[in-house]
Formats: C-alpha cells, structure tokens, sequence
C-alpha cells in the first residue's frame, strides 16, 4: 500500500474510532494494496436494510456506495427504473442505480486533493446521506412501488 493510501485509511479509521463507530465499520485492504473498503450495514426506521460501502484509494475520488432495496419482483422493474431516472435528473451530487442483480444503490464522489482528504467531511456525506435515504428517499421509491 502506498503511503497516500495509508494516510486516508488511518485518517478516516481515527474518524471513526473519534465517532465510537468502529464496531459498524469492517476495513478490509483489496489483494493488489491499491484499495481500501469500509464496510457497514444498518436498519433504519423505515424498514431499509443499509448496506454501504467507501472505496478509498489514492486517487482524489472516494467512493460512497449504499445499497438500500432488492428488487424482487421483477414486474415492477420498469416502474422502479422510471422512479430512478426521475430521482438522478433531481440531484447532481448522487445516482441511484438498479444493478442486474436487483439491487437499488445510491453512489457519491468525494473528490478531493489527497492532501486536504477530510475523513470527518465524508463521514458527515455519509451519515446524511444514510438520513436522507432514511426519511426521504426510501418511503418515496417504497409508496412509488405499492
């Protein structure tokens, strides 16, 4: 792992440990040292089932990925990929994609100089994006599927 890569990672590990999240969060190095994941998953009060994902490497883009809905009725794909498309022209900062395997995600880039990675700034991204999917966005994609 190259010495970039391993100032974000323990940056954003003392964040969380900061935080007394460490016990949500599972790290683990890709195989090639070129990659760090943070893994997490979480209910919320809404019934999702969040599954999130931060890709560091060492470039300027992390990578937030959270999962939050499986399709399993194939019937409503068209309406739930018309839903997606509605939701990815009202925002920039995020995109929701509905993956081959059923899978409803939301993805944003934290682009930033490696040198001014702030890990407390993402967590924050991440911890809002968790409440917006929570409050907002899941009851909308769930009432848009009944």
């Amino acid at each position: 792992m190259n010495e970039v890569l391993l100032k974000k990672k323990e940056a954003l590990i003392k964040n969380i440990k900061a935080r007394d999240m460490e016990e949500f969060f599972t790290v683990r190095d890709a195989t090639d040292g070129k990659m760090v994941f943070f893994d997490a998953s979480e209910s919320t009060q809404h019934g999702a089932k969040l599954s999130f994902r931060i890709y560091l490497d060492e470039s300027v883009f992390n990578v937030v990925q959270i999962a939050f809905y499986l399709l399993t009725d194939n019937n409503k794909r068209t309406l739930l990929l018309e839903k997606i498309n509605e939701k990815n022209v009202k925002t920039g900062f995020s995109k929701y994609i509905l993956g081959d395997d059923n899978v409803l995600t939301v993805e944003f880039t934290y682009s930033v100089l490696n040198e001014d990675f702030n890990p407390a700034f993402l967590i924050d991204l991440l911890m809002l994006q968790m409440e917006t999917l929570d409050n907002e966005v899941y009851p909308d994609f769930m009432e848009s599927l009944a």
